[in-house]
């Protein structure tokens, strides 16, 4: 699947979860953020070859990847979706980034 593809897909499944949900070490927000984990390692792969990857890819992926933590203070999650908003609007317009027509 492209990257632009599993981003997209990252983001939508993440935003359709419901406000105020406890942690979950077996959630989907968990499952997400491995998911993420493991392409940031593909790309990564990708990138130590020489293929250009553009900076805000890594960047959206290695939040997602840290969307699944919980908060110190109690058992909610440390994001929210107004950052989760706030990083997918970082990335601007994702068809223009290199490295989204990637297959991973």
């Amino acid at each position: 699947m492209k990257v632009k593809q599993q981003i997209i897909n990252f983001y939508q499944i993440l935003k359709e979860l419901p406000d105020n949900e406890e942690y979950n070490v077996e959630g989907i927000r968990n499952r997400i953020s491995m998911k993420a984990d493991n392409l940031l390692f593909a790309l990564d792969n990708k990138d130590n070859q020489g293929i250009d990857i553009d900076a805000e890819i890594f960047s959206f992926l290695s939040f997602v990847k840290g969307y699944d933590m919980p908060r110190f203070e109690d058992n909610y999650y440390l994001f929210t979706k107004e950052d989760l908003d706030r990083e997918y609007k970082a990335l601007g317009d994702i068809e223009l980034l290199n490295g989204n027509e990637l297959d991973c």
